[in-house]
């Protein structure tokens, strides 16, 4: 990285998208994390996760929609394309009706006119998919028999799970994706287990998408290739890390060098690791090791728009005066920074901070915590003709996701997005 390049600050508030237009009467649903993703020369998307505030149980979403824009500052709900909803099934071994709770949809997605490298038209452009895990979950019909129940009751040999899988299309005007198709976690890949996804998009890679996800307690990149079928998974790189791990999340450095970070666990709990590839995802090394930064919450690995990366995560709070006013440890996300990768990729610099909603808003009117958390980002073109690097994020009041059913939405609760700004001419992520 060159001292031309590098994060210059972050310009917050540019939109806030909050009530689907799909919300049912007597209910409050929020939308919270967002996907932004390229999908033409000049307009992007957001797929966006909603969550439901009036839910009895603790991560309660209820699917996601699919929103698109060229101009960050006019995205709106209207209009917005529902692509997955929760629906009720008979649990196969428990007998009884349930609901399958579905979680933010990812996936990746080649855009309308993107070229190769090479300048020839890219054979799958316009073309993506888009994937959700699907989890068993009777808190509504213990409601109706007088019990209680939290979202992971359901677990062991009593934990019915998916995937669904959406073929996704954009044709200039209408944006389309398929009926989902139900995968099991052993049919994507021959010989592997894979049981969750990461929380960013795919990276192109030829024809192909690489995705990150999770194979039971470790983590690597998952290559999906265009068929018959659509887009499917064709192989599974474990990145070996020696550590539990979660929700990773891929990019490709400005040398063409791959970069992966995760969600540890153990000893790593609120630690940021990096490992770096350059050969292609064959072979990993860890190149960051910082002890102590951050939160035990989600992480993203993502890139400015003049190709500088960073961690984004929330600051460690030691010592912070939880909402009973004790000094407590815990997933207190209350700070959301931003810390660029040096020039040789091996420390982080200072830290931006992107979101602090204390300092924005007060304390909620609940009276506890805020949340500010799954940070996911992407470097766009838009009408203007220009790129920007869009940053989405979740705010709401932590008894929102409670699962108590007791607190409506803050009027700040919400899908946020800011844009980082950087020094270096900016980067264009595909070719048009």
């Amino acid at each position: 990285m060159n001292e031309t390049m590098g994060i210059t600050g972050v310009s917050r508030g540019l939109n806030m998208i909050q009530t689907p237009p799909s919300t049912p009467a007597g209910e409050h649903w929020r939308y919270g994390t967002g996907l932004p993703f390229q999908v033409s020369s000049t307009q992007a998307a957001i797929l966006a996760n909603i969550h439901c505030v009036s839910a009895r149980s603790w991560d309660y979403e209820t699917g996601t929609d699919v929103i698109l824009f060229d101009d960050p500052k006019w995205m709106i709900a209207d209009g917005a394309i529902a692509v997955s909803r929760n629906h009720k099934e008979r649990h196969p071994r428990l007998g009884e009706m349930m609901t399958m709770v579905k979680y933010p949809l990812l996936g990746g997605f080649i855009p309308l006119g993107a070229k190769r490298a090479d300048g020839s038209s890219h054979p799958h452009a316009g073309t993506g998919f888009g994937m959700c895990y699907c989890m068993a979950n009777d808190v509504d019909e213990a409601a109706l028999r007088g019990e209680q129940r939290d979202t992971y009751d359901l677990t062991g040999d009593d934990l019915h799970a998916y995937f669904e899988l959406s073929q996704l299309s954009f044709d200039g005007g209408q944006f389309h994706a398929d009926l989902p198709e139900r995968v099991t976690f052993d049919d994507l890949v021959p010989g592997v287990k894979l049981t969750n996804l990461g929380p960013g998009g795919g990276i192109v890679d030829g024809d192909d998408l690489l995705l990150p996800m999770v194979a039971g307690c470790v983590s690597g990149v998952v290559r999906w290739r265009h068929g018959a079928q659509g887009w499917r998974p064709i192989s599974f790189t474990q990145v070996p890390m020696g550590v539990s791990s979660s929700e990773p999340s891929l990019i490709r450095d400005v040398d063409g060098s791959l970069l992966f970070t995760v969600r540890p666990a153990d000893e790593h709990l609120s630690s940021i690791l990096v490992w770096r590839s350059r050969d292609g995802g064959a072979s990993w090394e860890i190149i960051i090791q910082a002890p102590n930064l951050r939160q035990p919450s989600p992480v993203g690995l993502l890139q400015a728009a003049d190709g500088t990366p960073y961690i984004a995560c929330n600051q460690s709070l030691a010592g912070f005066i939880n909402y009973q006013g004790h000094i407590a440890q815990g997933q207190f996300r209350e700070i959301l920074c931003l810390w660029p990768l040096n020039g040789d990729r091996t420390r982080l610099l200072s830290p931006f901070f992107a979101c602090v909603p204390r300092y924005e808003y007060g304390p909620p009117r609940h009276g506890n915590e805020w949340y500010v958390d799954h940070p996911i980002g992407a470097t766009l073109r838009l009408a203007d003709g220009q790129w920007h690097h869009l940053l989405c994020y979740r705010i709401m009041a932590i008894v929102e996701g409670l699962g108590r059913g007791l607190f409506p939405p803050t009027p700040h609760s919400g899908l946020h997005v800011s844009k980082v700004c950087s020094a270096g001419p900016a980067r264009a992520a595909w070719f048009f």
